[in-house]
């Protein structure tokens, strides 16, 4: 019940760019229990798949332990532009250890030993990709797809990725914009990895399941957030398919594409997104047409999902008043 409520807690926080209710203390008690007993059960998995799937599970665990840190990464980039002084400089440093934090703490995750078995991937030729994805969307703009010798842990790098992506392009730059603040190592790690790549390598994973998933793309789902992050930093030749790609998730409903749209139409100036279909603007011109994220963009996406929020609720309490009435 408590990982559950974490996770609800974790989506609006982020949405709504809102600090965390929960003391971080919790999850950090939380993930000291599930090493301990991971140090107790793990030697008594024989099967090597069994071993994996527990340490993917483990691994889920820590890398969402993060998103409070995003949280509250983000409510401090809003803050920069009110304030001055020492106060500005104090913000900034508390900003600067958090992102430093969640960097090395991802890149613990992903490269241990365990891991770096967990994600060994190879390289597919492009040729090996179906056809049936070629008669409704673009051919991919990369040679060749990444795919995970253990499968499950394709939706983890996902996720790595992506949040990787967004310490960047909504937590750093942002801030960067605002006060000027410059960290070393993350420019280092950034012009070492390349931001361009990582939207490159959601895409080729991405594409590398969807060819298997085959006519159960409802499975896909969950890649859905990342591939939007994917779209903050993909470059030019790589737009066009992937809007393609977001325009299927619409087959599934509106009910969780439609307010992350409507906050899209912001972060990309797009206002067409605001009640028209992915689908619907394929032949549009494509790309991020305001920019870099800025605090302002931050702010006015979250100020999107807080009104829509408020609509849910006052629908909801207007359902709620005509089924005691009745």
């Amino acid at each position: 019940m408590l990982e559950w409520y974490w996770n609800l807690e974790d989506h609006c926080t982020l949405v709504l760019c809102r600090k965390p209710l929960l003391p971080l203390r919790w999850r950090r008690e939380a993930l000291t229990i599930r090493r301990d007993l991971a140090r107790l059960e793990f030697p008594l998995l024989l099967s090597p798949q069994a071993r994996k799937a527990r340490y993917l599970d483990d691994m889920w665990q820590e890398v969402w332990s993060i998103c409070p840190l995003i949280a509250d990464a983000i409510t401090i980039v809003l803050s920069l532009t009110k304030l001055r002084g020492k106060q500005r400089i104090a913000s900034c440093t508390t900003l600067e250890k958090i992102l430093l934090y969640m960097w090395r703490r991802l890149t613990d995750i992903r490269e241990s030993p365990r891991s770096m078995e967990i994600f060994q991937t190879y390289e597919q030729p492009l040729e090996s990709y179906s056809s049936r994805h070629l008669q409704c969307c673009p051919v991919p703009p990369f040679p060749s797809l990444l795919v995970y010798a253990y499968p499950p842990a394709a939706l983890l790098d996902h996720n790595i990725i992506a949040i990787r992506s967004y310490i960047y392009d909504h937590c750093y730059i942002p801030a960067k914009q605002v006060t000027g603040l410059h960290i070393e190592k993350l420019e280092e790690e950034f012009h070492r990895r390349r931001l361009d790549q990582f939207a490159y390598n959601i895409c080729r994973t991405f594409a590398a399941v969807e060819d298997v998933v085959g006519q159960n793309s409802a499975s896909l789902i969950p890649f859905f957030y990342s591939l939007i992050l994917a779209g903050f930093t993909c470059p030019n030749d790589l737009r066009p398919w992937l809007w393609h790609k977001l325009a299927h998730f619409e087959d599934h409903g509106t009910t969780f594409v439609a307010p992350l749209k409507r906050k899209l139409s912001i972060y990309w100036d797009i206002p067409e997104l605001w009640d028209r279909e992915f689908s619907s603007l394929k032949a549009a011109p494509l790309g991020n047409r305001r920019g870099p994220v800025s605090a302002d963009t931050i702010d006015a996406a979250a100020n999107v999902a807080c009104l829509e929020d408020s609509k849910d609720f006052e629908l909801m309490e207007c359902k709620m008043t005509e089924s005691d009435e009745s």
